[in-house]
């Protein structure tokens, strides 16, 4: 089961090894993958080098983790994690005037420390979003697109998901998951907020509310949704909804 656990991904992918599981089992590998402590992690991504590095929060220090190779490098990626692995959606090749568009995707093992890369995107997205809902990755947006892509694991391909809704493009955006939906605003999505339902492949339009600055960035903690708000004059501002009520307050 240790191996099984270690190289996850793999077992998914093997569906001569994952259908002789039985429910017990597959739920074993999961929590044994899922043990220890968690740590925030940072990608620190440059035209030459690069590194992962994670937060130690009893020592208050920041740790090297691992480099990123140099196939993974590029300008306007996106990082996430599932199932305790991390991925990272590669966003523009190159620099300066030989950068091109990637549909890359890589990926990091932490307990094995090995990185692969796994099936491309349909289509190359620069400044997308990458999250994660219910064991698939969603890529959503990016440069001048309002489509989304799904990632499924146990197939190793990515699909198109419904697109963002009234053909809406998402450039500098952002997004979180929060009580089993995708929530996406900011850049572009200026005073909305988009929430996807995974179960029925659909979007819904919300307004923010708050105030009529700049989102930068949004974060789910304990059931709630926190949105930062940037005002070049005034700093940040914190604003936090709760998932049910869906009411906003500074």
């Amino acid at each position: 089961y240790t191996v099984m656990s270690d190289n996850y991904l793999q077992v998914l992918k093997t569906q001569a090894i994952y259908r002789q599981l039985n429910a017990a089992e597959r739920d074993l590998i999961l929590e044994k993958r899922m043990r220890g402590k968690k740590y925030m992690a940072v990608a620190d991504i440059g035209c030459h080098t690069s590194g992962l590095s994670y937060y130690d929060d009893q020592k208050d220090a920041w740790h090297p983790l691992t480099r990123i190779p140099v196939e993974a490098i590029s300008r306007g990626s996106a990082v996430c994690s599932m199932f305790n692995y991390l991925f990272v959606v590669a966003g523009c090749e190159g620099c300066g005037r030989y950068q091109k568009p990637s549909n890359r995707v890589f990926c990091y093992n932490p307990l094995t420390n090995i990185w692969q890369e796994i099936c491309p995107l349909n289509q190359a997205r620069p400044h997308c979003k990458l999250v994660a809902l219910d064991g698939c990755l969603y890529a959503i947006g990016g440069e001048c697109l309002y489509t989304v892509e799904r990632y499924d694991p146990r197939l190793d391909r990515w699909m198109f998901a419904a697109p963002l809704p009234n053909d809406t493009f998402a450039v500098a955006h952002t997004a979180t998951v929060c009580d089993g939906e995708i929530c996406v605003t900011g850049g572009t999505l200026r005073y909305m907020l988009l929430r996807y339902v995974g179960r029925t492949d659909t979007w819904k339009v919300r307004l923010t509310g708050g105030s009529r600055d700049r989102t930068t960035e949004m974060a789910t903690v304990n059931g709630f949704i926190y949105r930062f708000d940037l005002n070049q004059r005034m700093g940040i501002s914190v604003y936090r909804c709760s998932a049910r009520a869906k009411l906003w307050y500074e």
